[in-house]
């Protein structure tokens, strides 16, 4: 063999270890990579993202009382008082049952019947179009099936309202829930009457006086005012 083919051989076999060696540090930088979502440790310390926490009324999942405690939070009974089965038949299912437990409640959601929205078989759970169902909190997920454009605002943070800290590298966000701010069975918002203007402390004053910084009077102003009382004089 040619002395110069031996030295190309050496030099390739000395880079291997090389190679390796740098294709190991590669891997164990990958696993070492900032992964926000799953709060994965980086080379520079432990980074991790606060929750979202999403906050659901007190009476999901409940029929309300008009009562409250004593934090003034809505008091309800849950679904599952009436109609969880225990040992016996579900509370719902008997003869003396009340007929008009839910009279109070007013139906304006399109022409949807319960069995839409809560599973006929366990009416503690929410049942989704193909049949799955869910539990009460998930009642974000039910709600998108129609109201898809709402749902996307949510996820962008532009539908639902959001309070805590955008930045979740410092504290959570917390998000409202679909039914925090929509009823579930009447979620068109009531017509209400407009609040008043605001009151302009440089327009306006108390008892005709003149508005303390307003601006001085123009005397053009004033000339075309008397301009025309002197012609309605003349009239």
């Amino acid at each position: 063999m040619k002395p110069g083919r031996i030295c190309r051989l050496r030099a390739v076999f000395c880079c291997i270890p090389i190679l390796a060696l740098s294709f190991a540090n590669s891997a164990s930088a990958n696993e070492n990579a900032i992964d926000l979502d799953n709060g994965a440790a980086s080379e520079a310390g432990p980074t991790r993202l606060h929750p979202i926490v999403i906050e659901h009324p007190t009476t999901l999942g409940k029929v309300t009382t008009g009562l409250r405690d004593a934090a003034g939070r809505a008091i309800g009974i849950e679904c599952a008082t009436c109609h969880a089965a225990g040992d016996g038949p579900a509370l719902a299912a008997l003869a003396e049952a009340p007929k008009d437990f839910h009279a109070g409640i007013q139906m304006a959601h399109g022409k949807l019947p319960c069995n839409a929205c809560h599973s006929p078989n366990d009416r503690t759970r929410l049942r989704l179009a193909s049949g799955e169902t869910l539990e009460m909190g998930e009642v974000i997920q039910l709600c998108g099936q129609c109201h898809s454009s709402q749902l996307r605002s949510f996820q962008h943070m532009a539908h639902g309202g959001a309070r805590g800290y955008w930045d979740r590298t410092k504290g959570p966000t917390i998000r409202n829930s679909c039914v925090t701010c929509h009823a579930a069975h009447a979620p068109a918002y009531p017509l209400v009457n407009p609040a008043a203007p605001p009151n302009d402390r440089f327009l306006t004053a108390p008892h005709g006086s003149p508005a303390p910084h307003s601006p001085p009077p123009n005397p053009a102003d004033a000339s075309k005012q008397a301009t025309a009382e002197a012609n309605s004089n003349h009239e």
